[in-house]
């Protein structure tokens, strides 16, 4: 019985909507927060082909799933608005301060196969992951403030190396690192208060509650990653299902905020048809619209959840 209650009651808080003041006016209708996160930026260009680079055509693609959403009434907040560098850590303490509640990362791909293409979404890895996806957390987990070099891409092609010079937390400690994502706060108030006078008994509650949110996370955050690759292969008939294209691994920012989240790969700049349509604005207007329907189709999906009013973290 008390099981039940304690699922009831975790069940009714998840996923609660936040009330961010940065993030754009809420409709009537939509007062969900979506966090949108451009990868890379400033002195970390990420991937790049024939001086193109992967900072600059992720933050047009991010600003225009962005405005598709505030068109729909949905409120945005964006970790990055402009060609900046903002380490990992910064870019999941933004998410978790504003209580987000969903979280979308974009990127670019590269290879040194010039055939790979395609798109992949990346969701929080709870069982080993494969080589090739550890090799593109690797790379991509480099923005952190305390890890220089990385690899790039999933077929293991070398990503530049990040200046040290920035990388002022260079002896941070794993917890340490969660510290400043602001993680443990954000869920801390993601839980349910718990009144029993025993201590132990509140400790033990307390992480049980915990650990079924972070499950509960882990799912959601799958379901969304299904929900923007079918919305990518209603957008382009041709792609065809893969198991490849949605898979986990240990990418810090989407392990590290108290949200349902995915990280997308939007294709490859290494790809010669690939990376030159990457460069367009009609196809970059197609991705941020494939994207934001995933979104929004989603969301609709789990609109009887709850929502919470409690203000951001301060």
């Amino acid at each position: 019985m008390i099981t039940s209650l304690l699922l009831s009651t975790l069940l009714s808080t998840l996923l609660s909507a936040p009330a961010g003041a940065t993030a754009s006016s809420p409709s009537p209708k939509n007062n969900k927060l979506i966090i949108l996160d451009a990868g890379h930026g400033g002195h970390d260009r990420g991937a790049s082909q024939d001086g193109v680079f992967e900072s600059e055509i992720a933050l047009k693609i991010t600003k225009l799933v962005g405005q598709k959403l505030e068109d729909a009434g949905h409120r945005v907040l964006y970790t990055r608005t402009k060609d900046e560098w903002l380490s990992l850590e910064k870019r999941a303490h933004i998410a978790n301060r504003a209580r987000g509640d969903l979280f979308v990362s974009i990127h670019l791909n590269s290879s040194e196969d010039p055939r790979a293409k395609g798109k992949e979404f990346y969701f929080q890895n709870q069982v080993p992951v494969d080589e090739e996806a550890l090799f593109l957390a690797n790379r991509e987990n480099a923005g952190s403030e305390n890890q220089a070099d990385s690899e790039h891409s999933s077929h293991v092609a070398k990503h530049e190396k990040a200046s040290e010079a920035d990388n002022d937390n260079s002896s941070a400690t794993g917890a340490d690192r969660t510290q400043l994502s602001g993680l443990r706060q954000a869920e801390a108030a993601r839980t349910p208060e718990i009144t029993y006078e025993d201590p132990r008994v509140r400790r033990d509650l307390k992480n049980i509650l915990e650990d079924l949110d972070r499950s509960a996370r882990v799912r959601a955050s799958s379901e969304l990653a299904v929900a923007l690759f079918e919305e990518w292969k209603i957008a382009d008939p041709a792609v065809r299902s893969s198991s490849r294209a949605i898979r986990q691994a240990p990418f810090f920012l989407v392990s590290h905020v108290a949200m349902p989240s995915v990280l997308v790969e939007v294709g490859f700049l290494s790809h010669k048809r690939e990376g030159e349509k990457l460069t367009q604005a009609p196809y970059q207007e197609r991705l941020a619209r494939a994207i934001s329907e995933g979104i929004r189709k989603n969301m609709a999906e789990n609109s009887g959840k709850k929502s919470d009013d409690r203000a951001a973290l301060p």
